[in-house]
């Protein structure tokens, strides 16, 4: 007989709900789910500013869970919702300062910053590799398109 958590989160699995629940649900809801699986969560600079003691969370806990941000210098989905209601000139959108890999870090997460692919791939396979968190931000060109 299935438990009631064991549905819950083949439910969230199969239908990647953990996405809704961002940076803290990448450090609790999969990992009580499969301990054993390699867990990556993938956001946006702009997205980690929710919830971003989830890096507190997974370094306090040495939860081995890797942290992907795509940094586009700029509050993209906000920039789309804005368009999307004819707003003009809403502020606060665009992020050309914001650094996850420092921020990241000084909560104790082992950090680093890729700029090419090679650099991508070498930095994420060792990160997920890692019995620790980690964190990979690589720059992206900036624009959202959906639809």
């Amino acid at each position: 007989m299935t438990t009631v958590r064991e549905a819950t989160f083949q439910m969230l699995r199969e239908r990647g709900m953990t996405t809704i629940f961002g940076n803290p649900g990448s450090t609790e809801l999969p990992m009580l789910a499969e301990p054993d699986r390699p867990l990556v969560c993938v956001l946006g600079e702009g997205s980690a500013q929710y919830a971003i003691t989830g890096f507190w969370t997974a370094a306090a806990y040495g939860l081995p869970v890797t942290f992907l941000v795509l940094n586009n210098s700029e509050y993209s989905i906000l920039k789309w919702f804005a368009g999307l209601e004819s707003v003009e000139g809403a502020p606060g959108l665009d992020l050309p300062a914001l650094d996850c890999a420092a921020v990241a870090q000084s909560y104790g997460v082992r950090s680093e910053r890729a700029g090419s692919r090679d650099e991508l791939h070498t930095a994420l396979s060792g990160a997920i590799e890692a019995a620790e968190p980690r964190l990979v931000e690589v720059a992206v060109q900036p624009g959202m398109s959906i639809g």
